[in-house]
């Protein structure tokens, strides 16, 4: 199993559905993603997530947890990235109702 990316239809939006694994924006975007800014929709408050640039020893993008549960905004200088999200350092109550959003320039 691996995570869900669904673009829009101008694919200025990736949303990604993540599952109990590492995920590599590199597989389907392998020239990186120009990110203004990043939405993460929590299961639950409390949840946990950490994005990092380019693998899981890479530097870290963000790193942050939803104290109420009501969602994070990351604004980003529009740099290109290559997130990748290190599954063992972020704590999801379901994982399969997280989303996070990438709006991209």
């Amino acid at each position: 199993m691996s995570a869900t990316e669904t673009y829009n239809a101008s694919r200025s939006f990736l949303t990604v559905i993540p599952d109990a694994e590492d995920w590599d924006s590199q597989l389907n975007n392998p020239n990186g993603l120009r990110v203004w800014s990043i939405l993460v929709f929590p299961s639950a408050a409390g949840d946990q997530i950490c994005l990092k640039d380019e693998s899981d020893t890479g530097p870290t993008i963000f790193k942050a947890v939803d104290v109420e549960g009501r969602g994070l905004l990351i604004r980003l200088p529009a740099n290109i990235i290559f997130p990748y999200m290190d599954y063992s350092e972020c704590t999801f109550d379901d994982v399969t109702k997280v989303r996070i959003t990438f709006h991209m320039a």
